[in-house]
């Protein structure tokens, strides 16, 4: 649904070939007052500057950053807008709110974003999340795939096959067969209290779905907290970005020293971020990442 006629804002006329779409919508419902609405959009606002600041720390020059959304520019900061190569007008979810006669479009508004990226290939991620890398990777792996998602890292049963997709974090090539699967979607929930949470999995299993390319995403692609088998928080590699609240005082410097090293390492949140690393000799070493004092060195141990 891109149209450059919907640009409500644009930094320079460069195209940029992949980049992060995030996006923004007050058209879902559930709003009751203009002091609720105020509030909320307030909320989605912080939460998107904060995510679209660290990303801007890291990205290389390839890496375009687009914002989608479906009320007046003029609500959003100018120092969010600054964050942005491009901001893109959302038209579905802002004429459906009149088209549906009070009722809500739910859900259906944030997928909805998706379609709207000017991007060749997309990695779409909610507010909540947080980089410590250049997503290069993800855009480079979108080469054997039309979709990418991540593992649901909440749930029970991490490792099998057929765990649940976070709808947070979905990286997709711009063309016939990703459109399907996300207006697929849509179709699922518009009309339901449901979110898209437990959607991507049950439309990626339908057999009209068969032909479109899809791969998980290793963990270090999308790192959550592991809530429930801290196990499956082991990772190995350059950990591209972090996703959930409980990630959102993660500063610049704690992704640094969070990719100091690329050995395999469990990282948890107990009322702190904490790391660990998993060595041959089974020394492992505690840091404990705190939005206060950044980083401190708790211990040692054999």
């Amino acid at each position: 649904l891109f149209d450059p006629k919907l640009i409500l804002h644009e930094k320079s006329n460069r195209n940029h070939e992949f980049g992060v779409l995030m996006g923004i919508s007050v058209a879902g419902g559930g709003v009751r007052s203009r002091e609720e609405y105020g509030a909320s959009l307030r909320k989605y606002l912080g939460e998107v500057h904060s995510s679209a600041k660290l990303l801007h720390h890291f990205r290389a020059s390839e890496t375009g950053m687009a914002l989608v959304i479906d009320f007046d520019i003029s609500e959003v900061p100018s120092t969010t807008l600054a964050l942005f190569d491009v901001v893109i007008f959302n038209s579905f979810a802002n004429a459906s709110v009149e088209s549906l006669k009070g009722q809500s479009l739910g859900w259906t508004s944030k997928v909805s974003a998706l379609l709207y990226t000017p991007f060749e290939k997309t990695l779409y991620v909610d507010a909540d999340s947080r980089f410590c890398a250049d997503p290069a990777p993800i855009f480079e792996a979108l080469r054997a795939a039309d979709v990418l998602a991540a593992k649901e890292a909440r749930e029970p049963d991490y490792f099998k096959l057929n765990n649940g997709i976070n709808a947070g974090v979905i990286a997709f090539r711009t063309n016939a067969k990703a459109a399907h699967v996300i207006y697929r979607v849509m179709r699922e929930i518009l009309g339901t209290r449901h979110g898209d949470q437990g959607r991507w999995r049950t439309v990626l299993s339908f057999k009209s779905m068969r032909d479109v390319r899809f791969r998980l995403m290793p963990l270090r692609f999308h790192f959550q907290h592991c809530r429930l088998q801290h196990s499956a928080c082991a990772v190995s590699g350059e950990v591209v970005l972090f996703h959930g609240r409980v990630w959102s005082g993660i500063s610049a410097r704690m992704c640094e020293l969070v990719n100091r090293s690329t050995q395999t390492r469990i990282i948890q949140f107990q009322g702190k971020i904490q790391m660990r690393y998993l060595k041959r000799t089974d020394h492992h070493t505690l840091y404990t990442l705190d939005p206060e004092q950044q980083i401190d060195k708790i211990y040692s141990r054999a």
